[in-house]
């Protein structure tokens, strides 16, 4: 079968995202397998495309969620974001306050470099929400130290 994509053109989707490239290749294991075993895409013409990629279909702060549609069947496939488990916030999310937390930097440095590397901003509020999770974790740990010392 000829794997061919269409696209879906959204004039708000523009510049660049950070993407876990272990979760991007389950999801294009999980398309192909997809395309691949639906019985109606398998009926569709020489030049149909079987996906249709609709593009970033979520987004929070650093997190998006891209999403492609099978043109047999309507499925629709999404990548998603990795969450800390134990803060159920997007994990590169909790990956970009830590970085500024530990180089001195705040939230309008974080948003300073990703806006030159035409990387979408990450709210104010979520990067305070964030900052104090991860000050609570610090705390924690500090805490165990401190028993032997």
């Amino acid at each position: 079968m000829k794997m061919t994509f269409s696209s879906t053109s959204n004039a708000t989707q523009s510049g660049f995202r950070i993407i876990n490239l272990e979760k991007l290749g389950e999801f294009v294991t999980s398309v192909t397998s997809h395309v691949l075993q639906c019985p109606k895409a398998a009926l569709l013409s020489a030049d149909e495309a079987p996906i249709q990629v609709l593009g970033e279909v979520f987004r929070d702060g650093l997190a998006s969620f891209v999403a492609v549609k099978c043109n047999g069947c309507s499925h629709v496939i999404q990548l998603k974001p990795p969450k800390m488990p134990s803060s159920n916030k997007f994990e590169i999310n909790i990956r970009a306050v830590w970085g500024q937390m530990v180089t001195g930097g705040g939230c309008a440095s974080l948003n300073e470099s990703l806006s030159t590397m035409g990387v979408p901003a990450l709210a104010e509020k979520s990067f305070k929400d964030i900052e104090e999770i991860i000050g609570e974790w610090w705390a924690k740990v500090h805490g165990l130290f401190e028993i032997f010392y």
